[in-house]
């Protein structure tokens, strides 16, 4: 494993500290950045870790090709899992293995749609993260010139977006998205500013200016951000529906430098404007099948609305206004994948068509 040495401050891109010297004991699952989750692992700010496996020591002769892996988690929760993601069967192919941790939720997606806080902060701990294995996994035996990044779901997505990011040019040569891209649904927030005031209402800090909010948000504790976005998720999930956008995750920023999207996918690969390297795309089948003991009161809540609203499951890129319509197109959405039953009564194959979303 090796440790990415990086100055985090909330809501602001990462940058790296000084170099240091000394030996670090990677036998401990490295602490995963804080949010709500059941793991046993310590949560905290100070998250940024990359995880490097191989089976063998670092040879002169040749050095080996290198996969690395992001994580999912609908952008609000996840984690490099030693347990969750083992690299024992990857190993067995003659690669080098690399993971790293990535601020999520509140910290990782918040945005005020201004240069304050433009937003995707993971993002771009992601990508710093590509570029210190570009430049370091030499050292451990791996090929810079031979970098596979992979993911599932919000990872999928993710590898998405750094296809399409100029800054991450040259920094891998090929990629594969399982079940997401940037072109789901999902996968774009457009409630993100709309969500940080939200929670900056709950967390009773000045909204009258971007800077002031994001300043008495600073000043909080991580605990108290994470407490107070964690019951706005819940609300805006059943009341405003993940198809429709997810209430923080990736934006389109205001155009500044450090920006890592400024533009719609759609527009982007239209115009061609994405590394042009091998590509393989793919689905996990019944992905969420893995987290069914946690999800089914709020899935029979969307479900039940889906039931009452079938002009909820209409994509928003179809920009359908006429409800009439779109209920109409709702009502044929659910009887393919649903059979004109109850959506709400069939919790497998909900969680079977939710692989395709």
């Amino acid at each position: 494993m090796a440790f990415l040495n990086v100055v985090l401050v909330y809501w602001n891109p990462p940058f790296p500290k000084a170099r240091w010297d000394g030996v670090l004991d990677v036998r401990k699952q490295a602490a995963e950045c804080v949010q709500k989750s059941d793991s046993m692992v310590p949560k905290s700010e100070d998250c940024l870790f990359i995880k490097i496996f191989t089976s063998s020591l670092p040879k002169k002769s040749k050095n080996l090709p290198v996969m690395v892996w992001i994580y999912g988690g609908a952008f609000f929760a996840g984690a490099s899992d030693f347990n969750l993601h083992a690299p024992d069967y990857l190993l067995d192919e003659d690669v080098i293995i690399a993971s790293f941790h990535y601020r999520t939720g509140i910290f990782g997606f918040l945005s005020t749609g201004d240069q304050v806080a433009p937003g995707n902060a993971g993002l771009k701990d992601q990508l710093l993260a590509l570029k210190w294995i570009k430049d370091n996994i030499n050292n451990f035996g791996g090929d810079p010139e031979r970098i596979t990044i992979f993911g599932q779901s919000a990872g999928a997505a993710s590898v998405g977006y750094l296809l399409q990011n100029e800054q991450a040019k040259g920094l891998f040569s090929r990629a594969i998205l399982q079940s997401g891209s940037p072109l789901c649904q999902w996968a774009l927030s457009r409630v993100a500013k709309q969500t940080t005031t939200d929670v900056a209402k709950k967390l009773k800090v000045g909204r009258d200016s971007s800077a002031r909010m994001v300043k008495e948000m600073k000043t909080l504790p991580a605990n108290e951000l994470q407490e107070k976005w964690s019951s706005e998720l819940i609300w805006k999930i059943v009341t405003k529906l993940p198809l429709r956008g997810l209430p923080l995750g990736p934006v389109i920023e205001p155009k500044h430098s450090g920006a890592v999207i400024t533009d719609n996918s759609y527009d982007l690969l239209k115009k061609g404007k994405f590394h042009h390297v091998p590509i393989l795309m793919g689905h996990t089948t019944l992905e969420i099948s893995a987290d069914a003991e946690q999800i089914p009161g709020v899935l029979k809540l969307i479900l039940l609305i889906f039931d009452l609203q079938p002009s909820k499951l209409v994509p928003v890129s179809l920009n359908m206004k006429q409800l009439i319509k779109s209920s109409l197109l709702g009502r044929k959405i659910k009887d393919h994948y649903f059979n004109s039953k109850s959506t709400v009564k069939n919790l497998t194959e909900a969680m079977e068509v939710s692989t395709y979303v």
